[in-house]
């Protein structure tokens, strides 16, 4: 375990990652590992993962599954994609897709998955049996994250947004008409409500959306809606069941650690 240790450390230390985020950030060693670094004009820092599918969007190699009260938290199936699911925003660079952290922060602020929702009742597609479809895009730059859960003030709505080319100052009260990565083909990912409360693979159950059917059909919703509308279905959501609840260890279970046999938690949300 000593040696194991030492060489983790130093690992740590040789990487780049540290120049653009936080070691506080939650899974920022890997990305030195699994992509590379590179500086935009616009963007600031930009990460990119080394190695996806030809027909690969964030957060589609995963799964959803509900954290206590931060509700609908993606998992990803990545080595990597701890940090890139659960902070910062992802923009498109040409043909590939970038991660970028925003500003640096001391102490960056955890969500439990920075997507768009659209969708739900009213928006089935052929082959669902008139299930209604649950669709999502990452957050892109501009486009504001809504904590969703009660108590979350504007100090910390603004340390969710600060950075990303949000306006902090004026907190909507609802979905925006458009999210920002809408707009690019194939960044969509739907799947109905039995795949979301199952807790099943979402590369395995994705359905396919035209991105004309995207633009034209589908409707921003808020993510507790998502929820209350898929509990309405009858489909009971699984509850997080990993290795944290055979233990009987207090907290959340978000992350097994790929490089260890460690298990993260976090606390329940609060308003700061």
């Amino acid at each position: 375990f000593d040696t194991w240790s030492a060489n983790r450390d130093r690992r740590y230390e040789r990487g780049r990652a540290t120049a653009h985020v936080s070691r506080e950030m939650v899974g920022y060693a890997e990305l030195d590992e699994y992509g590379t670094w590179e500086t935009h004009p616009t963007y600031g820092a930009l990460w990119y993962p080394t190695t996806v599918a030809a027909d690969w969007a964030p957060y589609r190699d995963g799964y959803w599954t509900t954290v206590g009260a931060w509700g609908l938290t993606w998992v990803d199936s990545a080595p990597w994609g701890y940090a890139p699911s659960h902070y910062g925003r992802w923009v498109r660079v040409g043909w590939r897709w970038a991660w970028c952290p925003g500003a640096f922060a001391a102490r960056p602020h955890w969500a439990p998955a920075l997507v768009g929702w659209y969708g739900g009742a009213g928006w089935a597609r052929t082959g669902t049996a008139g299930a209604p479809l649950y669709g999502w895009v990452p957050l892109g730059w501009g486009d504001a994250y809504r904590p969703w859960w009660r108590g979350c003030s504007h100090e910390c709505w603004s340390r969710y947004n600060h950075g990303f080319a949000v306006d902090v100052r004026v907190r909507p009260h609802g979905p925006p008409s458009r999210y920002t990565n809408m707009e690019i083909p194939g960044a969509t990912t739907a799947v109905t409500g039995a795949t979301l409360a199952g807790r099943k693979p979402v590369v395995d159950h994705r359905r396919d959306v035209g991105d004309s059917d995207v633009g034209s059909r589908k409707l921003p919703a808020e993510t507790g809606a998502v929820v209350e509308d898929v509990l309405g279905t009858g489909i009971a959501l699984v509850g997080s069941r990993d290795r944290r609840d055979d233990a009987g260890v207090g907290g959340a279970i978000l992350r097994v650690d790929h490089t260890a046999a460690g298990v993260w938690t976090v606390d329940e949300p609060v308003g700061w």
